[in-house]
């Protein structure tokens, strides 16, 4: 059947490359407008749904300069890199010939390279002047005439055009791809309302994907230093909808798996139980995410989570009543939203009254802080540590602003310099220990079932508890229980990472924990 001859329901249905066995369908309605359900019961682990990318391009923002071929982080000779054609920053000559650079936007930049300067005074690439936000954009543009079929394909996306331009600013933050796209690079058969189209259906449903610094795809593996993140465009996946309970979690394969984005129930999900992903971070505050996506996705999340101020329960965007640490030190309450009133949060035990507006300022500016630190390899364990310390203060333990410190902590216990397994106390073991197992406490609440988060706290907890046991096998009678809690953790860590992807650290993380598990097992019997 042609594919103008296709609904678009047909399309949809093509898009999925697993077993041919469909577990989903689509629905439509007002609040969530295309949506997926299952088309059976499907259990935790299994597959959903496969697909390939329609494509793909670099990070909109890099902090450090990033090849276009490849999407790794530059690391070599500034003044040598790049495309000897168009000048775009590329890291070797086998980079410069992929052909989804080469046949695409490296034609365009070359004829109009009179156009461009992307380097300073000294002949180094300057980051500010290389318009990655341009890439996947021309990409996308160029498919219409080069790919007809395709450019039908990404056009079943919704764009939410009227939506974003009634976004304070957008249309004039997209000014300058438009004038590039049309007046640097010639692309003026595209009227501005085309291309800003393309740039709102990019908005609305690219997914990306961390690139761990390894050699994976990378041209010059030596090279390689800093993780990066990619630009993807999937369609029948687009049509996943949001909630911070979801009951599936997506798996985005490497460059050399073509980038394949597998999704798999974390749960049961019942035949006509809607399919759903987090577009955002689930261990955020509700402040947090709710920010993220109005400004990422244009909508406020109502989802059970986000309407009940206790997070089901964890607490992990509650913060301790300050009223309350002067009236009654010894007896703390804990300050949550008012569901009845949305400019007001409110002491659960003194009953004061805090504005929404100081709580979203403060939340913001802790949540800023700690964010550098998880960015900055230079902080040391130690420098960790004491932010917890300062704002524990503030935070209830469960909030999701220490939490994602801590659950970096978990793996950092082990990993760097002067804490790995062989060097750490045992105090630092017990430390380890117990980030683990409040980290597991979270999870249980907010990200239950197989995830990949779960997979990994539960190798992390093994190896605390499995070296804290052979520390203490001789003295304490404990020690032994330790041991065979250790093994349950990696047995079942090892089930739910089974299937990640052997180019990402859980992957890898596997490898290594299944080699090793049959002398563990050994050894703790």
């Amino acid at each position: 059947m042609e594919l103008q001859k296709k609904s678009e329901l047909e399309i949809l249905h093509a898009r999925d490359i697993s077993d041919g066995n469909r577990r989903w369908e689509i629905e439509k309605n007002e609040k969530y407008g295309r949506y997926m359900v299952a088309a059976k019961d499907i259990a935790p682990g299994e597959i959903i749904l496969t697909e390939e990318p329609i494509t793909w391009g670099p990070y909109t923002t890099n902090s450090v300069l990033v090849c276009v071929g490849c999407y790794r982080h530059i690391n070599g000779n500034l003044r040598d890199a790049g495309c000897n054609r168009c000048h775009l920053p590329i890291c070797s000559q086998k980079c410069s010939n992929i052909k989804k650079h080469q046949n695409l936007e490296c034609i365009l930049f070359e004829k109009f390279k009179h156009n461009f300067n992307f380097r300073n005074d000294d002949g180094e690439y300057d980051i500010d002047n290389i318009p990655y936000t341009v890439i996947m954009i021309v990409r996308l543009l160029l498919m219409k005439e080069k790919s007809p079929e395709n450019w039908r394909i990404f056009n079943i996306l919704e764009p939410l055009l009227d939506e974003w331009k009634r976004m304070s600013s957008w249309e004039d933050d997209q000014e300058n791809i438009v004038k590039i796209v049309r007046e640097s690079l010639g692309l003026d058969v595209f009227a501005q309302e085309d291309i800003l189209k393309v740039i709102a259906i990019c908005c609305t449903n690219t997914f990306s994907k961390f690139l761990e610094p390894d050699n994976e795809g990378a041209a010059n593996p030596e090279n390689v230093t800093v993780g990066t993140r990619i630009r993807i465009i999937f369609v029948l996946s687009a049509m996943l909808s949001h909630t911070c309970t979801p009951n599936a979690e997506q798996t985005i394969h490497g460059l050399s798996n073509n980038l394949l984005f597998v999704l798999r129930a974390t749960r049961p999900i019942r035949c006509g139980e809607q399919i759903q992903i987090s577009y955002t971070e689930l261990l955020a505050t509700t402040i947090n995410r709710q920010f993220n996506l109005l400004i990422s996705k244009l909508f406020v999340c109502q989802c059970e989570r986000c309407t009940d101020p206790t997070d089901l329960g964890s607490y992990s965007s509650a913060l301790n009543c300050t009223i309350c640490m002067k009236k009654t030190p010894d007896s703390i309450g804990l300050i949550l939203a008012c569901p009845s009133n949305s400019d007001q949060w409110q002491c659960n035990k003194c009953h004061s009254k805090f504005s929404t507006v100081n709580i979203q300022n403060l939340v913001f500016k802790i949540h800023e802080e700690l964010e550098k630190v998880i960015d900055n390899p230079a902080i040391t364990i130690d420098g960790v540590e004491k932010l917890i310390k300062k704002y524990s203060k503030f935070l209830h333990p469960h909030n999701g602003i220490l939490t994602r410190v801590k659950y970096n902590l978990c793996g950092q216990y082990g990993r760097m310099p002067g804490y790995t397994l062989m060097e750490m106390t045992p105090k630092q073991l017990q430390r380890k220990k117990e980030l683990c197992t409040d980290m597991m406490e979270v999870l249980d609440i907010l990200q239950p079932g197989m995830t990949s988060r779960r997979g990994l706290i539960l190798y992390e907890l093994h190896m605390a508890l499995m070296l804290l046991g052979k520390m203490n096998l001789k003295t304490d009678s404990k020690a032994k229980e330790d041991l065979k809690k250790s093994l349950k953790c990696l047995n079942e860590s090892l089930k739910i990472l089974k299937d990640e992807p052997r180019n990402t650290f859980a992957g890898q993380l596997y490898q290594g924990a299944k080699a090793s598990a049959p002398e563990i097992d050994t050894f703790i019997r």
